[in-house]
C-alpha cells in the first residue's frame, strides 16, 4: 500500500488503453503539506457539519485526491477501524479496490482508472469548479474476498475559507441496480422475442414463404417466451422453492436451429449475415436449454449490433469428447479500456442505473448455473469472440 507522505514530485502516468495523455496527476502532496491541510480539515466546523449531515459516506479531499477527513459511514464502508488509516491515501486505496495498485502510482493511473465513475467524477468537479456525479462499478477485495459494488459518485469542490477541498460522497446502490438490470435485460429480451414473434406473423401472409417455417419460427419464438418467463422467477428469487434450472439431453443441431429461428426476423439481423454451422445430428450436451438459449441468444445479438451493416457474424459449435464449445465472432474490436471490465457486474458503457447486466449474466449463467466457462479474445486484426465451453458430462 502507498505510504501516507507518498511519493510527492512523481511523474504522471500516462494511459495505458493506447490513447493519447494523462489520466490524472500522480504528484501527491508532502508530508508537511498533508499535516497541515488534514488539521485544516479536521478543525473546520463546515466540513463537519456538512459530513455528518449529508446520507452518505463522505470523505474530504485536497487537491492531489488524498483523505483528509472521512465520517462514520466512510469508515464503515472502506471496512477500517481508525479513520486515521485513511489520510493520505485516495479513495480506491482506502476502500479497498482491486484496481488500487495496478499502477506504481495508486490510485487513479492505472488501465482500470480510465473507465472509473469516482475517478471521473473527482478529475470533473476539479477541471469544471461544480458537482460531479456519476456511476462507479467497484471491484474491493478485502480478507481476500472479492466484492462486486455499484456506487453513486458524487464530488463536489467547497471553498472554506482561502482553501478549497473537495468533497466525495458515495452511495451503495447495487442491489437497486442489480434488480433493475435484472428486470432490463429481461424486457429486453422478452421486447426482442415479441418483436420477432410479430416479425414472424408477419410472413403468414406472403405467398413466397414457406408456411412451414414460418409456424417453425413462430412455435420456437413462443417456447423460448415461455422459457425466459421461468428463467427469471428463477433469477429473481432467491428460495428454493422458486424452482431450479432443469439439466436434460438436448440436440446441438436442435439449439443451432431455434437460435435461427429466434435472430432471423431480429431487427440488428437485418442488412446483416449470420453465417451457422452444420452440426451432426446425433451431437448432444445435458444442459438447461432455456439458460444455454440465454447465452448464446445475447452473444449473437451482441455481435450483430456490434457488426456495420453489410457485414457478417459467425456462430461456431465444436464437439469434442468431453465438452462442446460455442464461438460467436464478429469483425469488430472492444476498446481496450472495456475489455478490462467486459464481465464486470454493473459496469456498462451505457447510461442508465438498469445497464451494466448483459455480459455479466453470460458469464452468470454460463459459469454459475450450467457450470461452463465463459471469455472472450478481441483485437483489431481478429475481431471479437466469445465462447461458451460446456462439459458433455
Amino acid at each position: 500500500m502507498i505510504s501516507r507522505d507518498g511519493g510527492a514530485g512523481s511523474e504522471p502516468m500516462k494511459r495505458t488503453d493506447g490513447q493519447a495523455g494523462d489520466l490524472a496527476p500522480a504528484e501527491r502532496a508532502s508530508a508537511a503539506e498533508l499535516e497541515q491541510a488534514i488539521r485544516a480539515a479536521a478543525t473546520s466546523p463546515v466540513l463537519d457539519g456538512v459530513m455528518q449531515c449529508l446520507g452518505a459516506a463522505v470523505a474530504v479531499l485536497n487537491a492531489q485526491r488524498q483523505v483528509l477527513a472521512i465520517n462514520d459511514s466512510y469508515l464503515a464502508l472502506a471496512g477500517i477501524g481508525d479513520a486515521e488509516q485513511a489520510l493520505g491515501l485516495r479513495s480506491g486505496e482506502t476502500l479497498h479496490c482491486a484496481y488500487a495498485e495496478d499502477s506504481q502510482f495508486g490510485c487513479g493511473n492505472g488501465r482500470y482508472c480510465v473507465t472509473c465513475g469516482a475517478a471521473l467524477a473527482i478529475l470533473a468537479a476539479q477541471r469544471e469548479g461544480a458537482p460531479q456525479e456519476l456511476e462507479c462499478a467497484m471491484v474491493t477485495t478485502r480478507d481476500g474476498v472479492r466484492h462486486e459494488l455499484a456506487m453513486l459518485a458524487r464530488a463536489t469542490p467547497l471553498r472554506v475559507d482561502d482553501q478549497v477541498f473537495l468533497l466525495l460522497a458515495l452511495k451503495d446502490i447495487s442491489e437497486e441496480k442489480l434488480r433493475a438490470a435484472l428486470e432490463h435485460s429481461f424486457l429486453h429480451d422478452v421486447s426482442n422475442l415479441v418483436a420477432g414473434l410479430a416479425g414472424s406473423a408477419g410472413f403468414l401472409d406472403d405467398p413466397e414463404q414457406n408456411p412451414a417455417d414460418v409456424f417453425a419460427e413462430i412455435r420456437a419464438v413462443t417456447e423460448q417466451l415461455r422459457r425466459e418467463i421461468e428463467l427469471q422467477r428463477i433469477l429473481l428469487c432467491p428460495e428454493p422453492r422458486c424452482g431450479k434450472l432443469v439439466a436434460a439431453p438436448v440436440s446441438l443441431a436442435v439449439i443451432v436451429q431455434t437460435l435461427l429461428h429466434l435472430v432471423r426476423r431480429h431487427h440488428a439481423a437485418q442488412r446483416r449475415e449470420v453465417r451457422w454451422p452444420v452440426v451432426s445430428p446425433d451431437a448432444q450436451v445435458v444442459t438447461d436449454v432455456a439458460a444455454l438459449l440465454r447465452v448464446l441468444l445475447n452473444m449473437l445479438l451482441n455481435a450483430l449490433e456490434a457488426t456495420d451493416e453489410g457485414g457478417a457474424v459467425e456462430l461456431r459449435v465444436e464437439v469434442a469428447a468431453d465438452q462442446v464449445v460455442f464461438r460467436v465472432w464478429n469483425p469488430a474490436a472492444i476498446p481496450p479500456a472495456v475489455a478490462l471490465r467486459v464481465f464486470q457486474r454493473y459496469f456498462s458503457t451505457k447510461a442508465g442505473r438498469a445497464r451494466g447486466q448483459g455480459t455479466f449474466t453470460m458469464k452468470m449463467l454460463g459459469e454459475g448455473y450450467l457450470g461452463g466457462k465463459v471469455g472472450f479474445s478481441t483485437s483489431a486484426s481478429a475481431g471479437t469472440t466469445f465462447w461458451l465451453i460446456l462439459p458433455r458430462v
